[in-house]
């Protein structure tokens, strides 16, 4: 419980506005728009589960197809995207490389790498670096963004990390990192 309450403090001190967290403000939040936070919490969940059921079903098998799934989604989504009417978006060809771009090689390689892995890496050490995805990807947008990102970001990513790694210490077997160290 110490984890997962890190981790979603974490989550609601790099999301919420400045200066304007509240409970209030944060239930009616969920009240008024909840489904994203569903669908992210059953994301989460699958994700978890998929990831350790592949490892067990798949053994040391090849890549299973996830890559060859986000190869096709980005294909698919980057064309029905174009012809979303959003006022926000001003459509170049730079914005649809890049989204091309993001769809095909971080995002394909990122999800063909976990499956890798998961399924034939040391667990404990993708588990212990996998903690720094946060502070990674947010410190890889700010550059990325040119933006210079609030304290607020900076200790929910670090409170995300936290809690992850509490969660995998109350998990781990005391007598095995005796048998290691």
């Amino acid at each position: 419980m110490p984890g997962t309450c890190a981790a979603l403090a974490g989550i609601i001190l790099a999301t919420m506005p400045p200066g304007q967290w509240s409970s209030g403000i944060f239930i009616d939040t969920l009240r008024t728009n909840g489904l994203p936070y569903v669908l992210a919490l059953v994301a989460a969940l699958d994700w978890a589960l998929y990831s350790n059921l592949s490892r067990r079903w798949a053994g040391g098998a090849g890549a299973g197809a996830v890559p060859l799934f986000m190869v096709i989604t980005a294909l698919v989504m980057v064309p029905l995207a174009l012809l979303q009417p959003v006022d926000e978006v001003r459509w170049s060809a730079r914005l649809i490389l890049e989204l091309v771009y993001l769809g095909l090689f971080p995002t394909a390689l990122a999800y063909a790498f976990w499956e890798a892995a998961m399924r034939r890496g040391n667990l404990l050490l993708v588990a212990n670096l996998s903690f720094f995805i946060p502070l990674m990807s947010a410190a890889i947008a700010a550059f990325y963004l040119h933006t210079a990102p609030r304290v607020e970001l900076w200790l929910g990513c670090a409170l995300v990390s936290a809690g992850a790694w509490i969660c995998h210490s109350s998990l781990s077997d005391p007598n095995e990192a005796r048998r290691r160290g």
